[in-house]
């Protein structure tokens, strides 16, 4: 499986900073990487289950 610094790294270099998705305990490792990156931005969206 591809480590999330390798994945967004490489999405960075061809011009993506921002991403958007619904919070999944399978990508908590690339949320948090995302986030802990000033030069990206990451919009969380609501689970489906969830009303807002």
């Amino acid at each position: 499986m591809i480590e999330a610094a390798q994945f967004v790294e490489a999405a960075q270099e061809r011009g993506f900073d921002w991403y958007a998705g619904v919070p999944c305990s399978y990508l908590t490792p690339f949320i948090n990487y995302v986030l802990q990156n000033e030069l990206l931005r990451y919009v969380s969206a609501c689970i489906g289950g969830e009303r807002g």
